[in-house]
């Protein structure tokens, strides 16, 4: 299941393991954009230089990618379902 405060906290952006669902898959691309694509929170900080550079910050976020790692057997099941959403980028 995908934790959003992980990713807030750590800033993980790229590949998410164990991915079971379209749902953990629909989460974890939620979590990486913007509205209105995702429901990624905006919050000013260093990596954007306080806001000073939030625009090229905001072009940059489209060039994510999500990642996921098809590890277990639920996971296989599910393969139609997380393919078809064309929410991921590579496995």
């Amino acid at each position: 299941m995908i934790n959003q405060e992980i990713l807030r906290e750590y800033d993980i952006r790229g590949i998410f393991q164990k991915s079971l669902t379209l749902e953990d898959v629909k989460k974890a691309f939620n979590a990486m954009h913007y509205p209105p694509e995702g429901t990624r929170g905006v919050g000013l900080a260093r990596a954007q230089e306080w806001g000073n550079k939030f625009e090229k910050y905001i072009k940059n976020e489209k060039a994510n990618l999500l990642v996921v790692q098809i590890e277990n057997i639920e996971a296989i099941k599910n393969l139609d379902m997380i393919f078809s959403s064309n929410l991921v980028d590579s496995y």
